[in-house]
C-alpha cells in the first residue's frame, strides 16, 4: 500500500550478555500507515523499547543483535544502510522521545543551544534519500534562532526561556524540551517511549495533548510505546499488544477495545484497569511472572499464566487468527475466518 510507511518484517531481536542469549524480538510484524498513531503495549521487558531502538539503530553496541527481519520505511529496509546515513535519518525523518527528560538533556548547557544543535546537524550533513523537501534547504544561523523559537511557542514554554539551563525547569516543561528536540526537524516518524510515565496525571493529560496537536499541526505519523490502556484508547488509530517479544494481538482501537475475540492476556490487562462503576476492594491482577526472555520454550509464551490453557498450549506455538485488520496469536481461534 502507498501510504505505508513503516513496515516491520519478521524482526527478531537479541542481546548476548555474560554467554546468555536474551531474545528481546521475536519475529514481529508490525505496519503503521502516514499520519497514523500506533500504539505499542505491554508490561515492562515485553520488547516494547527494544522494537523502537531497532527502528533508530540504536541498540546497544556488541550486545544488542538484529538477527531476522527487515524494518522497511518509505519502502527502504533501514538495517542495510550504512551508520552515517543512518545518523542523518535519526532526528531529522524519525525522532524519538525517550523515557526520562531528567536524563535525556545536557544539564550544562541551555535549552536553546540543545535544541538549535539538533538543526546545526542536520544543517551541515549532505542530503539523503528519505529526507523530505522542506528539510533539504540550508538554514541560516537566524532561521535556526527563529525556528528554535517558534517550537519552544508551540510547547507552550516561552522562547525568553530558552537561555534557560534545564535544572531551572519543571519536569513538565523538561518533558516539552525533550518533544521540542524531537520534532523541530519536522520527522515523518516521532517514536514516543512512555513520554509521560515520569510526570504526574494532570501534566500528563498537557502532555499528550500537546502531542497531539503537534502531530497533527506537522503530519506526523506516531508509534507511542506505553503500559497504559488509557493513553492508548485517547490517543492511538491501531494497537499491538505486546508480550515476550512477540505481538500477541493486532489490531484498530475498535477492535481491541469493542471487538468480540481478545487473547487472554489483552483480556487481562483490560481486567486489571480500575472500573469506577464497581465497589472491588481489589485490582485483578494477571496472575504470575512473565518468562524469562533466556529460556527457550516450546508453545505459547503467555500458556503459564493462562486461566484457558490447554494441553497443546505448552508444546504448540500458536498460529494467527486473522479477521481484517485484527489478528490474534492464540490457540483458542481458528488459523483465519
Amino acid at each position: 500500500m502507498n501510504d505505508v510507511l513503516l513496515d516491520i518484517q519478521d524482526l527478531e531481536v537479541t542481546y548476548e550478555v555474560n554467554n546468555e542469549v536474551i531474545r528481546a524480538v521475536n519475529r514481529i510484524n508490525i505496519q503503521l500507515h502516514k499520519k497514523e498513531t500506533l500504539g505499542i503495549v505491554g508490561e515492562a521487558g515485553a520488547g516494547k523499547t527494544t522494537t523502537a531502538l531497532s527502528i533508530l539503530g540504536l541498540l546497544p553496541k556488541k550486545i544488542g543483535f538484529v538477527k531476522n527481519g527487515k524494518i522497511l520505511f518509505k519502502g527502504q529496509n533501514l538495517l542495510d544502510l550504512e551508520h552515517e546515513l543512518i545518523r542523518q535519518i535519526r532526528g531529522e525523518v524519525i525522532s524519538m522521545i525517550f523515557q526520562d527528560p531528567m536524563t535525556s538533556l545536557n544539564p550544562v548547557i541551555p535549552i536553546g543551544k540543545q535544541i538549535a544543535e539538533v538543526l546545526e546537524f542536520h544543517n551541515s550533513v549532505y542530503q539523503n534519500s528519505l529526507m523530505s523537501e522542506k528539510n533539504k534547504q540550508k538554514k541560516t544561523k537566524a532561521e535556526i534562532e527563529r525556528l528554535v523559537e517558534d517550537i519552544l511557542q508551540m510547547v507552550g514554554i516561552s522562547p525568553s526561556r530558552k537561555h534557560d539551563y534545564p535544572h531551572q525547569l519543571s519536569g513538565g516543561m523538561k518533558q516539552r524540551v525533550v518533544i521540542a528536540i524531537a520534532l523541530i526537524c519536522n520527522p515523518e516518524l516521532l517514536i514516543a517511549d512512555e513520554p509521560t510515565s515520569a510526570l504526574d496525571v494532570t501534566i500528563q493529560a498537557q502532555i499528550l495533548s500537546i502531542m497531539e496537536d503537534l502531530k497533527d499541526k506537522l503530519d506526523t505519523s506516531m508509534i507511542m510505546i506505553t503500559h497504559d490502556l488509557g493513553i492508548v484508547a485517547e490517543t492511538c488509530d491501531t494497537v499491538g499488544i505486546m508480550y515476550a517479544g512477540q505481538i500477541v494481538e493486532f489490531g484498530t482501537i475498535k477492535d481491541i477495545f469493542t471487538g468480540d475475540r481478545h487473547h487472554p492476556y489483552t483480556v487481562g490487562l483490560i481486567n486489571s484497569l480500575p472500573d469506577i462503576d464497581s465497589n472491588q476492594d481489589r485490582l485483578k491482577a494477571i496472575p504470575g511472572l512473565m518468562l524469562s526472555p533466556t529460556q527457550i520454550t516450546e508453545g505459547c509464551k503467555f500458556h503459564n499464566r493462562c486461566p484457558k490453557c490447554f494441553d497443546k498450549c505448552s508444546t504448540i506455538e500458536p498460529n494467527e487468527y486473522v479477521k481484517g485488520s485484527h489478528r490474534i496469536k492464540c490457540h483458542l481461534f481458528s488459523c483465519t475466518d
